[in-house]
C-alpha cells in the first residue's frame, strides 16, 4: 500500500513539476531599463495572445519615468529605483501598443505581431 501511495504522490509531483516548467517556456521575458536617455530597448516586440513578462528597472533618479504608462493596457505602475517592476501581458490585438512616463517625455513602443 506504501508503495502505490508514494507512486502516486511521485507521478503527481512530476507532473505538476513539469507543467510548472512548460508555462515559463511560453513566457517571453522582456528587460526594459530606464536611465537618463529614456528606455532601453524603446521599441520591442511581442506576439499576438502569447504571455510576455515586462521587467522595468529604473536606473537612475535624473529621469521623469518614476512610473511606467502602459494606456492601451490600463497599466500605472510605480517604477521604484533600482528594483525590477515586473508587468505580466497578453495583448489580444495586434499593432502597436505605446509606453511612456507621466509627463511622456520619455516613450517606448510594444509591436504586437500575430503568431508565427
Amino acid at each position: 500500500m506504501k508503495r502505490v501511495i508514494l507512486s502516486i504522490v511521485c507521478l503527481l509531483w512530476s507532473t505538476a513539476l513539469f507543467n510548472h516548467h512548460a508555462g515559463y517556456a511560453k513566457t517571453k521575458d522582456i528587460t526594459i531599463t530606464i536611465n537618463v536617455d529614456g528606455f532601453n530597448p524603446s521599441k520591442i516586440t511581442v506576439e499576438k495572445g502569447k504571455a510576455a513578462r515586462l521587467v522595468f528597472i529604473r536606473k537612475t533618479d535624473k529621469t521623469c519615468a518614476t512610473k511606467v504608462l502602459i494606456p492601451d493596457l490600463n497599466i500605472n505602475r510605480e517604477l521604484p529605483l533600482n528594483k525590477p517592476v515586473v508587468i505580466n501581458i497578453q495583448p489580444e490585438k495586434s499593432g502597436v501598443i505605446g509606453f511612456a512616463c507621466p509627463m511622456k517625455m520619455l516613450k517606448g513602443e510594444m509591436r504586437v505581431t500575430e503568431k508565427k
